[in-house]
């Protein structure tokens, strides 16, 4: 979902697209929301943060993809996408593949995405990537970063709370746009 042998072919070309179909459809980056779960929360944090969205809703991301892809276990599918991805299953690959998304918040430039991310605060992905996150965040001085902790421990309980999350903030979201608009005397 990035590109093959450390290219990013793919991310680039996605990047592409949204820029073009913002353009044509005369929508704001400020007014663009980014959101997925899990891999999808990767690729929120990653596209959201390349293209200077608005906002960010990613649950339960997987921030360090080496550290996640580079699964030990026989059954695991995760492996052959490091491969593909990263170019191989060793360490330089899977330090390669975590500083993937450090390196696109390192390079981002303000104004910077209001970013929520929900994750439940016994789930693993909490304590392995999502505080990994707040500290990079830190380190960057990004502001406007903010998590939403579940009461849940599982990563497999996110497709029960995340939606609701998803659903609550985008409707906070485009509310407050809505009335920002209006007050302007702005219509959309």
């Amino acid at each position: 979902y990035l590109g093959k042998g450390r290219s990013f072919d793919i991310a680039d070309k996605v990047q592409r697209l949204i820029t073009e179909l913002t353009a044509s459809l005369k929508i704001e980056r400020s007014d663009c929301i980014f959101a997925g779960s899990s891999k999808g929360g990767f690729a929120a944090l990653y596209h959201g943060y390349r293209f200077g969205a608005g906002h960010i809703l990613p649950g339960g991301p997987q921030v360090l993809l080496g550290d996640f892809l580079n699964s030990r276990s026989k059954e695991s599918v995760h492996p052959p996408i490091l491969k593909h991805i990263a170019g191989g299953l060793d360490d330089v690959s899977v330090a390669w593949a975590n500083r993937i998304l450090q390196e696109v918040i390192l390079s981002a430039t303000a104004p910077f995405p209001h970013t929520e991310i929900h994750v439940g605060s016994r789930e693993p992905h909490y304590r392995k990537h999502v505080l990994p996150f707040l500290e990079l965040v830190g380190k960057a001085k990004i502001p406007n970063v903010a998590v939403d902790l579940g009461d849940y421990s599982t990563h497999a309980e996110l497709a029960t709370h995340y939606p609701r999350f998803l659903c609550d903030r985008v409707e906070t979201i485009v509310l407050a746009q809505n009335i920002r608009l209006h007050a302007g005397g702005i219509s959309k």
